[in-house]
């Protein structure tokens, strides 16, 4: 398809500027950026959208989730980390089907698609239905495993080879859940399968001060100490939360150019901590935006997550000129893009590929157009998405799916979570 987008604002590369002109789209690339053409025929395009003046963005990444976790929204809150896993989460999970996940991942993916959302990294389990669901609706995803103790590990490598070729817009990484519910002789065969294929780990990390304290009990070493000493970062990879850091953290996390992934609104809600972003970003370190699962954010509200990021951390930091909102959105952005492992991907060039998230401007919220930057960090909402397109496709448009039959996915999930509530 090739689609021209004209009467636009579009977020230079950058992401200091706004120039005023068009964008047009060649099949699932970006071919065209600049001023308004002198004269354009029809039939040149399979489409041209008037975007009235709608601010054109990198597509938001949303770089931590657990895709079909709706199940536990709002049936599993008030509850610290550890409660909230062995009480609700896992004696839950252990309830779902394969056919529960797809329909399930499909929820979780429209609310992204909604929310201006064009790729996720997404750690559970029931791979082939997540990664079925991501091919059927067209959203990008970057499949991550949740091995533990309680097993997963023995189907990595299938896994690997067969996730990776499934379709073009997905991809399978290496990882396992924590290193609270995985033993050390798990994590070294772990680490042996990133060192066989040479590829990043994907992991929690020092979520929560009593998973570091446990941890510092057990060897005497943080999880991201004992972690590097089993050769896990050797190829790099990311860490989901990063809250409780030491020194000697950062110090591995820049060594590896590793990627930590901020997920303020989930740990708000288990009272886990506020990670330290601003430090992160004064280190050069790489860092991406997550929202974590529904069942404990209790959303997939990139907007919430970045505001949270940036105001927390003047909070913490006492420090009202720290977090720059350009940072900030190049970290739910650009940040996603390397966390995924994403090529050409996380800037609007002639070029790269179009996942591209389209906010309407013209609402009260966003007005005046001051800064707009900052505009789309403090101010914005998922109702200032007013199109999602990934790969070149038009997935969101106007609040309405183009390629998921929502009332199909909001009867059967409703079904799903009477089943496993038994309600």
């Amino acid at each position: 398809m090739r689609y021209r987008l004209y009467n636009a604002k579009i977020l230079s590369p950058n992401f200091e500027s706004i120039i005023d002109g068009e964008l047009h789209i060649d099949d699932k690339l970006i071919s065209y950026i600049g001023d308004k053409l002198l004269s354009v025929e029809s039939n040149d395009y399979d489409r041209q959208i008037d975007c009235h003046g709608d601010l054109l963005i990198p597509g938001l990444k949303n770089s931590h989730t657990h895709i079909f976790a709706s199940f536990g929204r709002s049936k599993s809150d008030n509850l610290p980390l550890d409660r909230w896993l062995s009480e609700v989460i896992w004696p839950t999970e252990a309830k779902i089907t394969g056919d529960d996940a797809y329909v399930l991942s499909l929820l979780g993916m429209a609310e992204n698609i909604g929310c201006g959302v064009t790729g996720i990294c997404d750690m559970y389990n029931h791979e082939i239905q997540r990664a079925k669901a991501a091919s059927e609706i067209g959203i990008r995803i970057a499949l991550t495993d949740s091995t533990n103790d309680f097993g997963g590990v023995d189907r990595i490598e299938d896994n690997y080879s067969i996730l990776n070729s499934f379709d073009e817009l997905v991809s399978y990484k290496l990882g396992f859940h924590a290193e609270y519910t995985t033993s050390k002789q798990l994590m070294q065969r772990i680490s042996d399968i990133a060192h066989k294929y040479e590829e990043p780990i994907y992991v929690h990390n020092s979520e929560t001060s009593k998973e570091v304290e446990d941890c510092l009990s057990r060897y005497n070493a943080t999880p991201t100490e004992i972690m590097d000493s089993l050769g896990l970062f050797d190829y790099g990879g990311c860490g989901y939360h990063c809250v409780h850091f030491s020194d000697i953290d950062f110090e591995i996390f820049k060594k590896h150019d590793m990627v930590a992934v901020m997920n303020p609104c989930s740990n708000l809600k288990l009272a886990s901590g506020i990670a330290p972003y601003y430090r992160f970003v004064d280190e050069g370190i790489k860092t991406a935006i997550g929202t974590d699962g529904q069942s404990s954010n209790n959303g997939n509200d990139i907007f919430r997550e970045m505001y949270l990021t940036s105001v927390l951390n003047k909070v913490t930091s006492s420090d009202a000129s720290k977090v720059n909102p350009i940072d900030v959105l190049k970290s739910a952005t650009l940040g996603g893009c390397q966390c995924m492992r994403i090529n050409n991907c996380g800037t609007l060039d002639v070029g790269s590929l179009a996942d591209i998230t389209v906010i309407d401007m013209t609402k009260p919220n966003m007005q005046p157009m001051l800064n707009p930057i900052a505009n789309i960090v403090y101010s914005a909402n998922p109702s200032n998405v007013k199109m999602t397109i990934v790969n070149g496709k038009i997935l969101f448009e106007d609040g309405k799916f183009t390629t998921i039959d929502y009332d199909y996915v909001l009867k059967e999930s409703n079904s799903i979570c009477k089943r496993l509530y038994s309600l």
